[in-house]
């Protein structure tokens, strides 16, 4: 399976990588496996947290890194950064490859504002839909277990489509949702 994410997610020039801090949130190799299959010419995108973005920066020396402190200090830095890396990603026509580590908040909502509500990747996932990015997400739960990825991601649950398993795991996909409202 992950063999046929990858030629997905390799169609795009460039990929950014959002997820959880901690490592038991998702197999911990899967995010640096991704990153280090994609193509070369392929830039990838991704924040300077522990957790997944170091395991995509490990597996991926090239990365482009996002730091939090280039966006100054306090509570406000990590959102900023991440809402910079999707709109980078949205800019490069990319798509975001998410893993976070637990359910979306049922706050959070699809917007063209980054809002995580408590979850920088779920905030990062929401923003990206706003923004017309593709959204490819892992859910740790067995494919075809619709009704439980369902409430694991609340209420962007109807945006996404299960693609598959592996080990364990649902990828969600969500296509380059249709941007309404949007000023020409």
């Amino acid at each position: 399976m992950l063999s046929s994410i990858v030629s997905t997610v390799s169609s795009f020039s460039t990929v950014g990588f959002s997820g959880s801090r901690s490592a038991s949130s998702s197999p911990a190799s899967l995010p640096g496996q991704l990153a280090a299959a994609l193509p070369s010419a392929c830039s990838a995108l991704v924040g300077c947290a522990s957790g997944v973005d170091a395991a995509v920066r490990a597996a991926r020396p090239s990365a482009q890194v996002f730091r939090a402190s280039a966006f100054g200090s306090g509570a406000f830095a990590v959102p900023a950064r991440s809402a910079a890396l999707v709109r980078a990603v949205a800019a490069g026509r990319g798509c975001l490859v998410a893993f976070p580590g637990g359910p979306c908040p049922g706050a959070v909502r699809v917007s063209r504002q980054f809002a995580g509500h408590g979850s920088g990747s779920w905030g990062s996932v929401a923003f990206a839909l706003g923004l017309g990015v593709p959204v490819f997400v892992l859910a740790p739960l067995p494919a075809g277990a619709a009704e439980a990825w369902r409430a694991w991601c609340g209420p962007l649950a109807g945006r996404f489509s299960c693609l598959s398993g592996v080990g364990g795991q649902c990828w969600l996909w969500c296509p380059a949702p249709p941007l309404q409202g949007r000023l020409l």
